[in-house]
């Protein structure tokens, strides 16, 4: 398997057997948008967008890469694809909390997480968010968390009946857990052996577009808590308190093989593709 850091919590997932996921696709106004990924070689490539919520860092990429690849699937929560259906998109497979749908063997579970959803500057109401929980043809799980606060069915539905090998979680504070939160629910709640931690905002000198995130900072100087090395204060963190699980941390644009075959799950290598 092979996870690429797209932008601020939008991965490619691309599994051993070749089918491709991306999350939570956030395209124009992206400050975290890797650039080098929107192209329509690598947008006709996907499979699957698998969208949480409705927020405006989550989901209104979505119809722009329906523009250029119109068979990509869309899985989301029913209410937002419902909005979907509404503006003429097809291929949108809708799901509540527990629902799963299989795409040729991958299969993808709804779980509930902590957090609001709306889409659009008119706040249009499009259900809950939600969780993820993606099961790769070997029988690899991945909880992809979305945006979440702590909450007690990373514990009883997660890790008990789910049992992922690789948890995907926020950590910037502010709309989701921060760091601390974020190794607490890794290590005590959660307990996959690997964590990738997403949903912070590099320092603009660092970002894919200095200048596109220096503007959105400015504009937005609430975000200022969620702006810097937060991918490596968590790590810190984890490291020290729970060393027994392996801490991934993909700056922008970099991505990481992971073995997931028995017995051998491992990550493999680092770096940009």
């Amino acid at each position: 398997m092979r996870i690429d850091r797209m932008g601020l919590s939008m991965f490619r997932i691309e599994s051993e057997q070749g089918r491709v996921l991306l999350t939570d696709p956030w395209i124009s106004g992206n400050p975290t948008l890797v650039r080098s990924f929107m192209t329509p070689k690598s947008l006709s490539q996907i499979d699957v967008l698998v969208v949480t919520h409705g927020h405006l860092d989550h989901a209104p990429g979505v119809p722009d890469i329906k523009k250029v690849h119109p068979g990509a699937a869309v899985v989301c929560p029913y209410e937002l694809g419902s909005f979907f259906r509404s503006q003429g998109m097809e291929h949108v497979h809708q799901l509540n909390m527990g629902g799963t749908i299989a795409f040729e063997g991958v299969r993808i579970t709804m779980v509930s997480a902590a957090h609001s959803a709306s889409y659009g500057l008119d706040r249009t109401y499009v259900g809950s968010a939600s969780g993820v929980i993606i099961t790769l043809e070997t029988g690899y799980r991945v909880y992809y968390a979305g945006d979440t606060g702590l909450m007690a069915d990373m514990k009883y539905v997660v890790r008990n009946y789910f049992k992922p090998d690789l948890a995907i979680l926020p950590i910037s504070g502010i709309f989701t857990m921060d760091c601390e939160q974020a190794a607490y629910a890794a290590g005590e709640l959660i307990q996959a052996r690997r964590v990738i931690p997403c949903h912070w905002f590099p320092n603009p000198e660092e970002s894919p577009d200095p200048k596109e995130m220096a503007e959105f900072w400015k504009n937005m100087p609430h975000i200022t808590p969620a702006v810097g090395d937060r991918g490596k204060e968590f790590k810190s963190i984890m490291d020290e308190r729970y060393p027994h699980i392996e801490t991934v941390v993909l700056e922008l644009g970099e991505g990481v093989n992971i073995r997931t075959t028995y017995p051998e799950r491992a990550v493999l290598a680092v770096g940009s593709k």
